[in-house]
């Protein structure tokens, strides 16, 4: 096909009947389906709200998550519907509201935890687990025992995490639990061999272990509690890395145009570390230095 078009660009008849242009001012359509302004995502939905005013090759339509599921759908269902329009579907909310509304192949969502069996492509609302690995590395070396408990349903960022430890030499030890009774010793065991335990929004895992007694208990095996959601600052954690949200909507603009050359998950880099200073003296490291290499790291 493409080098027939090239063929007939090249005898003119393309341009001389007018068609080439057409061809040329196709947009991509998408149609963002945003949480109401909770963090993290009202600084996602802020971004995808500039993009709309920087990419005259896109059509990008607001729809913001109102009413009813069912009342939503009813308004937006020409969009929903039509195959011209990938559906950006930005929190959990969103994504659930328009799941079984849309082909996964025409849907694109951001999302804290990546849903098993979900959308085509995932924008991750954590940091990219190979840049945080690498930071923890630099503060306390690359001998420091990792641990991770993750849900049945967040089961496929396992390899992710691994891949990232394998990258930087370190050791990460996971565990997956799908029974809720379970998750309470599969932490405890986790913990108790680790130096810095990495504490995931998996929606099943908090839901089991409520994330403040998963901190409480890294507190008094005198274990860091790594966050990777700011949110668990406010319940004792020891730091948490802060994802570099105003890259999402520069992420999605690629996936958008080049699906094909993504994967199924990305990742923004961090963009900050936070670190608790009263909890610091509840751990057995030295605290971390006052810089990190490219990124910024706060003591509050």
């Amino acid at each position: 096909m493409a080098r027939w078009v090239s063929l007939l660009c090249n005898l003119g008849i393309l341009c001389g009947l007018g068609l080439w242009p057409a061809m040329a001012q196709v947009k991509t359509k998408a149609v963002f389906v945003v949480t109401p302004p909770t963090s993290p995502y009202q600084e996602v939905a802020e971004g995808f709200r500039r993009l709309m005013g920087q990419t005259p090759d896109m059509e990008i339509r607001m729809a913001p998550l109102q009413g009813s599921p069912d009342e939503f759908r009813r308004n937006h269902e020409s969009f929903l519907r039509s195959p011209a329009y990938t559906v950006v579907a930005v929190g959990a909310d969103a994504y659930r509201t328009v799941r079984d509304q849309v082909e996964p192949s025409r849907t694109v969502a951001v999302l804290m935890a990546v849903p098993p069996g979900g959308p085509r492509h995932t924008i991750s609302a954590v940091a990219d687990p190979v840049q945080v690995l690498r930071l923890i590395g630099e503060m306390w070396g690359k001998n420091v025992r990792l641990s991770l408990l993750l849900g049945g349903s967040a089961r496929s960022e396992e390899p992710v995490f691994q891949n990232a430890a394998q990258i930087h030499g370190m050791s990460l030890r996971t565990a997956v639990v799908t029974e809720a009774a379970q998750a309470v010793d599969v932490l405890k065991s986790l913990v108790d061999e680790s130096d810095v335990f990495l504490l995931y929004p998996d929606p099943e895992v908090l839901t089991a272990v409520p994330p403040d007694a998963a901190i409480r208990y890294c507190h008094e095996r005198r274990v860091v509690a790594a966050a990777l959601f700011e949110g668990a600052l406010r319940m004792g954690a020891t730091l948490a890395f802060v994802p570099r949200y105003s890259e999402v909507p520069d992420i999605l603009r690629q996936i958008l145009k080049y699906p094909e050359q993504f994967a199924p998950v990305a990742y923004p880099g961090v963009e900050r570390v936070v670190v608790n200073r009263s909890a610091l003296a509840m751990i057995r490291l030295n605290p971390p230095p006052s810089k990190l290499k490219g990124v910024t790291i706060v003591f509050q």
